[in-house]
């Protein structure tokens, strides 16, 4: 992984060198991360070796200014298509730097150690501080505002930074050391945090919502997981016939109707299901109808008249007359239809004739066609070229 900082082009990257390709062999590189500020040199790589897909972990230092904004961030690669995801760890408001991630494989929890300023009361500065610590599930990665759990302190010499841990992840075997150093007293800090080890896997609940849970088809949901329990399993079923075995899945209904949706979650301990009955409802789109013109664009010697094709199509089993008008025209020029209204379904024409006069300023003129049923109105726009001879 490696950044690129370069203003707009603010970008981060990764890539792949299989074992025994040649050392010059490397698969193409993904953005992990791009935009303005989205960028500098902090990186810190972690891979979850008991994932043999591939996931990756890069806690991250960006260039952001703004206090709301991410300064710390968390990259997570996914394993199946190669995109990366992203999660803010802490913000420009509180002045961190330098993050590391280590990665608790038996509770499945991810650790994020940092600098920040030392408490109590000192300003943000690049000298360093004091390390923090801040967790998020491994599965529903969301990280807490704020500094988190001061780890490390010097209380007679409050700048500590780069702080660094083990490469391999940890357990409850292991534990997680830390090492850190004061920037002025040249001291090296130490801690030891101790894990717990993990309780007897639980079966899952199952739980999910919806986002929109109604609309106009072809309506597009996404679907949230808000299972407990940790499962690592799902699937789903939308109610049309789709399905789908992702965690957060997105699924299109191009039919309208109600449709029940059911998920079933699991992992090694045991399954759960979560059924909402008549939760989507999708209603067909209203009736409405669409104008086009041939030819598009026409001329004229003065004096002399030219013709256009107004075509009206139905759709979503529209019916009824429609009024046409035409605006735009130059002084001492005339346009009528015929007919008018025009009735559909399922399409219906009316020829538009645009008369001029010796008189009528020569020019390129934009036409505006526009065709009024009740309340709903639609437009298009034709060319007009006026000559002379």
């Amino acid at each position: 992984m490696w950044s690129n900082q370069t203003s707009s082009a603010d970008a981060m990257y990764f890539a792949v060198h299989n074992d025994g390709d040649p050392d010059t062999t490397w698969q193409a590189s993904r953005t992990a991360i791009q935009g303005p500020g989205t960028a500098d040199d902090h990186i810190n790589l972690k891979s979850l070796q008991s994932d043999g897909s591939g996931r990756v972990y890069a806690a991250v230092k960006t260039s952001f200014t703004s206090s709301a904004q991410p300064l710390i961030m968390l990259l997570v690669r996914d394993p199946a298509s190669g995109d990366w995801s992203s999660y803010p760890i802490a913000r420009v408001s509180d002045c961190p730097n330098r993050p590391i991630v280590v990665i608790d494989e038996e509770n499945r929890v991810l650790h994020s150690f940092f600098t920040a300023p030392s408490p109590t009361g000192y300003s943000c500065n690049s000298s360093g501080g004091a390390i923090y610590e801040k967790t998020s599930p491994l599965d529903a990665i969301s990280f807490p505002l704020g500094y988190g759990t001061l780890v490390i302190r010097d209380a007679a010499s409050p700048y500590v930074y780069n702080v660094s841990s083990t490469k391999q992840n940890v357990n409850s075997r292991t534990g997680i050391a830390l090492l850190a150093v004061n920037a002025q007293t040249s001291y090296y800090w130490h801690a030891y945090e101790a894990i717990t080890p993990a309780g007897p896997p639980t079966a899952p609940v199952a739980d999910f919502s919806a986002t929109p849970t109604s609309g106009t088809t072809p309506l597009t949901v996404s679907f949230t997981d808000l299972s407990s329990g940790s499962p690592t399993n799902w699937a789903w079923n939308f109610g049309d016939g789709g399905t789908s075995t992702q965690r957060n899945p997105t699924h299109t209904y191009s039919t309208a109707g109600s449709y029940t949706v059911i998920v079933t979650v699991s992992n090694d301990a045991g399954s759960d299901t979560k059924s909402r009955v008549d939760y989507i409802s999708a209603t067909p789109p209203p009736p409405d109808f669409i104008l086009s013109a041939s030819p598009t664009s026409a001329s004229v010697v003065r004096g002399n008249s030219t013709v256009y094709t107004i075509t009206v199509t139905s759709i979503n089993a529209f019916t009824g007359p429609i009024d046409l008008s035409v605006s735009g025209l130059p002084a001492e020029a005339t346009g009528t239809f015929d007919p008018d209204p025009v009735t559909v379904p399922p399409t219906a024409s009316s020829t538009l004739t645009v008369a001029t006069t010796p008189s009528t300023k020569q020019g390129a003129y934009t036409l505006t066609v526009t065709g009024v049923a009740g309340t709903i109105k639609h437009s298009i726009s034709v060319s007009l070229q006026i000559k002379r001879r």
